[in-house]
Parts: C-alpha cells; structure tokens; sequence
C-alpha cells in the first residue's frame, strides 16, 4: 500500500508537468504579440495615430491603457512607448506599473509630460524633476547630430530644423554637462542647457514634445521612425524578448524532474 501512494504522488507530479506544457497559451487578446507596446491614458486618438505612423514602417503596435498593465503584456515586446497623457510631473500610474516595465529591460521612448513623468519614477535624469515646461514650440536645435535618430537627415550641429506644423507643448530637460550615460541630441535654442530629445544609458529616450503624428512636419515623423528603428535593432541584437520567463519556466521543471528522480530511486531502494 506504501509503495502503491508512491507510485500515485510520482504519477501525480509526471502529470502536473505535462499540463504545464500542454496547457493552451494566452491567446492574442490575453497576450499581445505586438513588436511594441505603446501605452495611454485619455487620448486614444493619437495613440492610434502613432500605431498608424509605426506599422507604416512594417512593426506591429499593441496599444495598452495605463490602468490595464500587466508583466504579460510585455513579453513578447521588443519596445516601451510612454504616451505624453499617461502622466504629470511626479504622478505616473502605480508601483506595479512602472515595475511591470522596468522589469522588460526593453528600451523606452518616452513622449512629453507622460514619458517625463514616467522616467522621473525611474529616478533618472531625464525625468521629473529636471524639466522645464514650455507651451508652444515646433523647432529643435541639433546638438548630437551622429544619434542615429538624425540617420538619412544629415543635419549639422547647431541647425535649427522644424519637425512641427502645428506647434507643440512639451518640457525640456536641464542638462549641463554631457556624461558617459546622458546624450544631449537637440535643444530648442543654441547654447541652452534645455534638451527636448535626450537620450539616458541609451535606452531610455525623452521625446519632449507633446503633439502627436499628425502634428508633426514630414521631417518630425522621419526623426520618429529613425528612433523606433534604432531602438528596434537594438532589442533584437539583446537577446530573445521574454527569454527570461523561458528560463524560469525550464529551471522549475528541472527542478521538479530532480525531485522526481530522487523519489523514484527510494522507491526502487525499498
């Protein structure tokens, strides 16, 4: 009768992994399987119009509310796109939000007051509170013009370029001194220590302007796309997005296989 409720727990446990592995996954609607993740608040408008603008550029976008974030959603992602509605100064989502992100380790566009209030929970030095709020601009000033945001562009230093028709708000970050981690792209004025486009530990990336894509000038949505595609090749030379579920997933069945092992060798012994 021993050996019998032996044999049961190991037939159990056998039993336990392979619904592990036959259980269905998530289907589409429970885990996007978008290239990128772009999340809002309010303004569904504009972010269905950066959907538009990036899957012109052949990547998927699955658009995500802030109030609906969840670890899942991210893991077959290879980019985090903050919208400029998704927070204000020192107030951005939940804890388990911004945990939910950070812990991707994807690379981050964050656009205007959502993505600078984003960052600011991060604690870096392209969020809150290092900004500077303005309410109408459509030019920038290039500073860092081997970012490969200006790719096909080539721009010089210290050119003004309009990639705005309809001006924008938006905040800018002070910024004095370049670092090994801090690129100061673009200003709005010459010489200002106030940056619009910076970049931190280059994969982080404030976008300082609030106006969407159909704000934008034809130049504006090409700096855009350069950015996503920049960050996009820098997500698939990293590494598999979602490899380290993978991972946990096999340590624990190799775990569970040990156990199993050691048991039926007592069985065996008795």
């Amino acid at each position: 009768m021993k050996k019998i409720r032996k044999i049961n727990y190991i037939t159990v446990s056998i039993l336990s992994i392979l619904i592990l592995f036959i259980t269905p996954t998530p289907t589409s609607a429970q885990l996007p399987t978008a290239d990128i993740v772009y999340i809002y608040n309010t303004d569904l408008t504009t972010a269905n119009n950066f959907k538009s603008l990036i899957e012109g550029e052949g990547y998927s976008v699955s658009i995500i509310s802030v109030g609906a974030i969840i670890p899942a959603v991210f893991i077959n992602s290879s980019l985090v796109i903050i919208g400029y509605d998704t927070g204000s100064l020192s107030s951005w989502g939940d804890t388990s939000s911004v945990s939910a992100i950070q812990s991707t380790s994807n690379p981050i566009i964050g656009i205007g007051e959502g993505g600078y209030a984003f960052f600011g929970k991060l604690g870096l030095n392209i969020g809150h509170p290092y900004g500077l709020h303005f309410g109408s601009d459509d030019t920038i000033n290039v500073v860092e013009n081997t970012h490969p945001i200006f790719n096909n562009t080539v721009p010089a230093a210290n050119v003004t370029m309009d990639i705005y028709d309809t001006s924008s708000s938006g905040v800018e970050i002070l910024s004095s001194s370049a670092s090994s981690n801090i690129n100061h792209v673009a200003n709005t004025n010459p010489g200002s220590n106030y940056y619009i486009l910076i970049e931190e530990n280059e994969k982080c990336f404030l976008w300082g302007f609030d106006g969407g894509p159909t704000d934008m000038s034809d130049l504006g949505r090409i700096l855009f796309l350069n950015l996503i595609d920049y960050y996009m090749n820098l997500s698939s030379s990293s590494g598999i997005p979602g490899f380290d579920v993978y991972i946990i997933i096999a340590l624990s069945v190799f775990g569970i296989v040990i156990i199993l092992f050691r048991k039926f060798k007592k069985i065996k012994l008795m």
